[in-house]
């Protein structure tokens, strides 16, 4: 089932941290998600535009969509999600430009007990599905304890 969401309500970030523009789908198994590049993008460089290794975050923002959504559902505690790196990132391109719009997928892949997950993700030019980068995030999920 794929089911449609803002990213405000599936992610805990705020304000200029919350990178992602538009959820496209997410599932349980898979996310997509679209960021448009401009001078107002966080990480945005006069003339430049955002790093590509900015799409790591990109990235993990759009598989932290998936555990968002199992969240909202209640088939999960809530959680926080740790990068502990990626793997085969490859990039080709050194900025994401003013006006781009990229399509990020991330689909998850091995899952480990409850703690460890790794996610394939994709970024996209969406005028002509050019890959601009990929790679595997390996993350670590710690629930998120409660206060007493």
């Amino acid at each position: 089932m794929t089911t449609t969401m803002n990213a405000i309500d599936l992610l805990p970030h705020k304000d200029s941290m919350l990178l992602l523009d538009e959820v496209i789908s997410v599932s349980d198994s898979q996310a997509q998600a679209r960021v448009r590049i401009t001078p107002n993008s966080s990480f945005y460089l006069p003339n430049l535009g955002v790093p590509a290794c900015i799409g790591l975050e990109y990235m993990g923002q759009t598989a932290a969509l998936i555990a968002g959504l199992s969240q909202m559902q209640g088939t999960q505690e809530p959680q926080i999600g740790f990068l502990l790196g990626s793997r085969l990132f490859q990039q080709t391109t050194d900025y994401f430009t003013a006006e781009q719009n990229l399509v990020i997928t991330a689909t998850a892949g091995t899952i480990v007990g409850n703690q460890l997950a790794n996610f394939n993700c994709v970024i996209a030019d969406q005028q002509n599905q050019t890959v601009l980068c990929e790679g595997t995030l390996s993350v670590m999920r710690k629930p998120i304890m409660e206060q007493r």
